[in-house]
């Protein structure tokens, strides 16, 4: 699921109960608020009684008990429900009528009938209850897989690795972004292929666009996109002679691109521990621009955090998922705190007689291997063997290869949409035409699989292939998370992220040696829910 950007997106909802208000407004919204919770939580909880709680844009929320349905003509949602302002006060309990255009995000505890009805009528799906998750889930929910949309390029019995997986960083609506990756293939051009989406987690994906970035391949040359998402031209390309790390010499783990990864454990007594891996290539003889190559991951430790600060949401997490949705500008002031404490793979030179930053590699996420290229900002480099260090924290980074590569010059990508579309096996034309708009999304549920079907511009040769992806996603509450709820462990993430992850290093270390099989273990593989009764 690349997820530490905005883990402590819901800690808006406690800026929103901050001393800012009257007390004894304060008071009494905590209160409101709170019988709100309770009344739901024992529904889920203890009656199983089915809801379905509505977020709307203006603060409001209007949660429908027993029987709801959605009328796909006009796009509204009609049941008996009860209708709160934004202060949690009870307005209306009444057969109630809302149109979907105002809702921000939608929480249930079961699941549709018809996934079609779902998808007419853009409904956002946050469950919220003991759906139908995995065993492992169930038991150990904070190892169950998680992950945004994979893509494949073959679709055959031995797959067993995505190429990409999109928007990792986006958990909300007002997240939503566009992810680029490396596909690591080329096509030539006037030729098509099929690109393959899964959905293999229990989450609901919300997909804006699919699209191809085909960057002309020149002869003798290798096509790099950056952290900065520009792409380069790139030559010979240097394996390092030496490379070394805490645990000794490491060259023949870093020197091909062959999925066998050198990564670390995290300390056991503060998970910001860092490491640092010196490089060494040798010279040369290039006079134009360098940069460094590099195949990498993250470990599960940013999953972790993720489903720990949802554990902290509890029967909360809805409702602060949604009122980020409503505060897009306040995401901007919290949304880097944790990235700033753990950081990515920071990238040094040495030159002279110091070690000079030339930038970082960083992108959420635990399946799909990244493959980017650092740009050196040091226009020329010294004589003799190169000197490169890396420092990162200890036990978040799986890294497959480096290497050091001579730039030749910018690249331009062409756009390339999808001309058509399979959903489950069936084409659907309607499906290809949400994804070709720019204001609807493609809705994606657990054991969903889509084809996209691309034909390449003729008038090249041969292109190299870059995924363009745009939405974000929802994870699927578990019940477990929902009796967990700790505001106090939000608020010390959010003021006080230090000591958080000091504190949390021991308790991620608990699930550090099994986490990686249990994860992998409760992925979903096949399609588990249908599209009609």
């Amino acid at each position: 699921m690349r997820h530490l950007l905005y883990l402590i997106c819901g800690l808006i909802l406690l800026m929103l109960l901050s001393p800012s208000c009257a007390p004894v407004r304060d008071i009494q919204f905590r209160k409101l608020y709170s019988n709100l919770d309770e009344l739901m939580v024992q529904e889920v909880l203890q009656n199983g009684k089915p809801y379905l709680k509505a977020h709307m844009q203006n603060g409001d929320v209007v949660v429908f008990r027993d029987h709801w349905e959605a009328d796909t003509i006009s796009q509204t949602i009609r049941g008996y429900g009860s209708l709160y302002d934004f202060n949690r006060r009870l307005h209306t309990e009444d057969t109630l009528e809302i149109s979907t255009d105002g809702i921000i995000l939608f929480e249930t505890n079961v699941l549709p009938k018809n996934r079609d009805s779902v998808r007419k009528a853009g409904m956002y799906l946050l469950g919220a209850g003991n759906l139908v998750l995995a065993g492992i889930c169930i038991t150990q929910p904070k190892a169950c897989f998680g992950s945004c949309p994979t893509f494949y390029l073959d679709d055959g019995p031995a797959l067993s690795y995505a190429l990409a997986e999109a928007f990792s960083d986006a958990i909300a609506p007002a997240l939503e972004y566009r992810d680029i990756d490396a596909l690591l293939a080329t096509m030539h051009g006037g030729t098509g292929f099929d690109l393959t989406m899964k959905n293999e987690a229990y989450e609901t994906h919300m997909v804006r666009s699919v699209d191809i970035l085909a960057v002309p391949m020149v002869p003798g040359m290798e096509v790099f996109h950056t952290p900065g998402d520009r792409f380069f031209y790139a030559g010979q390309q240097r394996a390092p002679i030496r490379a070394t790390a805490d645990e000794g010499d490491v060259t023949w783990l870093l020197a091909h691109n062959d999925r066998n990864e050198r990564f670390s454990l995290s300390d056991p007594d503060n998970i910001r521990s860092k490491e640092t891996i010196h490089l060494e290539f040798d010279r040369t003889e290039a006079a134009g621009q360098l940069g460094l190559a590099m195949g990498f991951r993250q470990s599960l430790m940013t999953t972790f955090l993720l489903y720990n600060a949802i554990d902290h949401m509890g029967h909360r997490a809805g409702d602060i998922l949604a009122g980020l949705s409503r505060r897009q500008n306040e995401q901007q002031s919290i949304g880097n705190v944790l990235k700033d404490k753990l950081g990515g793979i920071d990238v040094y030179l040495w030159e002279k007689d110091d070690w000079v930053f030339q930038g970082s590699f960083y992108e959420t996420g635990p399946i799909a291997i990244n493959h980017q290229m650092l740009p050196f900002i040091t226009e020329k480099v010294s004589d003799g063997t190169i000197k490169i260090k890396l420092e990162l924290n200890r036990g978040m980074w799986r890294i497959d290869y480096v290497k050091l590569a001579e730039i030749s010059g910018q690249a331009e990508p062409v756009v390339v949409s999808p001309v058509s579309l399979t959903e489950n096996g069936r084409n659907s034309d309607r499906l290809l035409v949400q994804v070709l708009d720019p204001i609807s999304h493609l809705v994606s549920m657990p054991g969903d699989v889509f084809s996209f079907r691309f034909e390449m511009p003729d008038d090249h040769p041969e292109y190299a292939l870059f995924l363009a992806a745009e939405g974000y996603y929802l994870i699927w509450n578990r019940e477990e998370w929902l009796k967990d709820q700790d505001l106090s462990s939000l608020y010390q993430m959010r003021y006080h992220p230090r000591r958080y992850l000091r504190r949390n290093a021991s308790l991620y270390k608990e699930y550090e040696q099994t986490m990686e099989e249990l994860f992998w273990q409760s992925r979903v593989n096949q399609q588990i829910i249908t599209g009609h009764d």
